[in-house]
């Protein structure tokens, strides 16, 4: 699995929007935007050339205009980030983690 750095919470915002779409250009991105949620086209874009960089979306010209597409499935990044906050909160160690689920599934804090 290539190690692809960590989202921020906009860039997993932007990413799901996108997944929701197939393939999009900014301004379509921009547009899908939840109605209370203000976020300028510019920072869309950005999220979109960062999430580029960081390999999890390809971005294709169409003449002039940059048309992105996810290059990871949704089940990928969680799977990721999931791995990366148990490795951040446990060091990687399935036993303790292991213990805190069981814990908490038994309602022992």
């Amino acid at each position: 699995m290539p190690e692809r750095p960590a989202l921020s919470k906009g860039e997993m915002e932007v990413a799901r929007i996108l997944w929701g779409l197939k393939k999009a250009t900014v301004r379509e991105v921009h547009e899908a935007l939840p109605a209370q949620r203000q976020m300028d086209f510019a920072t869309v874009q950005t999220y979109l050339r960062r999430l580029a960089t960081k390999g999890y979306v390809k971005a294709d010209l169409d003449g002039r205009t940059r048309v992105y597409a996810p290059r990871v499935r949704p089940a990928t990044v969680i799977r990721e980030t999931v791995g990366d906050l148990v490795d951040r909160l446990f060091g990687g160690e399935n036993a303790s983690t292991d213990a805190t689920f069981d814990r908490r599934r038994s309602g022992q804090q």
